[in-house]
């Protein structure tokens, strides 16, 4: 199947299931009772939208762990994504494609960890994203940058995951895949 219908059944498919109040704390549970991270650590999250899965909860528990939060910025001019710091509660101004940054007195800031939003996902860590490649190009330019070494989480739901997803030479996989149910590591 191309990318292109495999996006477009699953955004469908997403929509149509409502997303569980619950959902985001088992996304919270299922990584902290799995798996930590260094506290020297700066872990990037997003603010969900379209009916995302929310890390919402879990940005919370990692930030009163003593992490450091950043969230994604788009730049109108780039593909590569711009992180800056974010404390939980702390207001956010809209940003594009219906996203929420921070606002720009907020420092720029290397994420070590990405916890990226997903459309689709199987279990060898391909990722199906909206197409715009942001997060592609965010992930390489990262890796160039840091000798290979950010950490890359998909946050998904269940209902996302397939038995394949196509992939090419640009597409920037998974280390970690985080669900309402599951926490696995890609081999």
């Amino acid at each position: 199947m191309k990318k292109e219908t495999l996006r477009s059944k699953l955004i469908s498919i997403r929509d149509k299931t409502p997303a569980f109040v619950w959902e985001s704390k088992a996304i919270a549970d299922n990584l902290t009772q799995n798996y930590s991270f260094s506290k020297d650590l700066i872990i990037a999250g997003y603010w969900p939208i379209k009916n995302e899965a929310s890390p919402l909860n879990l940005l919370s528990v990692l930030y009163d762990s003593g992490h450091t939060i950043c969230l994604p910025e788009v730049i109108s001019y780039s593909k590569i994504l711009n992180f800056r710091r974010w404390c939980p509660y702390h207001p956010l101004q809209p940003g594009k494609f219906g996203t929420s940054q921070p606002w720009l007195d907020q420092p720029s800031l290397k994420p070590d960890v990405i916890l990226t939003p997903l459309v689709g996902f199987d279990s060898k860590g391909t990722r199906l994203g909206y197409g715009g490649g942001y997060y592609d190009h965010t992930i390489s330019n990262l890796k160039e940058k840091n000798g290979g070494s950010v950490i890359v989480l998909g946050v998904g739901r269940e209902i996302q995951r397939v038995h394949a997803v196509p992939n090419t030479s640009n597409d920037q996989k998974l280390d970690f895949i985080l669900t309402e149910e599951n926490f696995e590591r890609v081999t």
